[in-house]
């Protein structure tokens, strides 16, 4: 039997592939959001993709945006060093470098969306 509980945010393991070609995960907390919500995002997401004048940096800056708004709390990031990232550290370097913002999102899309919003344009045209 499924037990549905409703909370305020859930998390995510996020897997993430450095340009180095080194890999390691985190865990990512998400903002919990309704479905006309999710709904609002996705229809920004393929608004950008659609527009011909779109750059990737709008791209970008809407994937950081959105991220900003749902990201509840990060954990297991290290700096170069091994030394784990205090809670704003950590939130500022999954929204600033961008395979870690590429990774939570795509987490988040995977956890909350399923395989429809994965295969959008926007989640192509990364």
């Amino acid at each position: 039997m499924l037990k549905l509980k409703i909370v305020e945010d859930f998390p995510a393991e996020v897997e993430v592939r450095l340009p180095d070609g080194s890999t390691g995960t985190f865990t990512a907390r998400f903002r919990y959001i309704s479905k006309e919500r999710y709904a609002e995002l996705i229809d920004q997401a393929q608004a950008l993709a659609a527009d011909g004048d779109t750059r990737i940096s709008d791209l970008l800056n809407w994937k950081a945006r959105v991220i900003d708004e749902l990201l509840t709390s990060v954990e297991g990031i290290a700096d170069g060093d091994g030394k784990p990232l205090d809670q704003d550290s950590a939130r500022r370097a999954v929204l600033e470098h961008l395979p870690l913002l590429n990774a939570a999102f795509d987490a988040f899309v995977s956890c909350y969306g399923g395989a429809a919003a994965k295969n959008s344009r926007t989640s192509r045209s990364r």
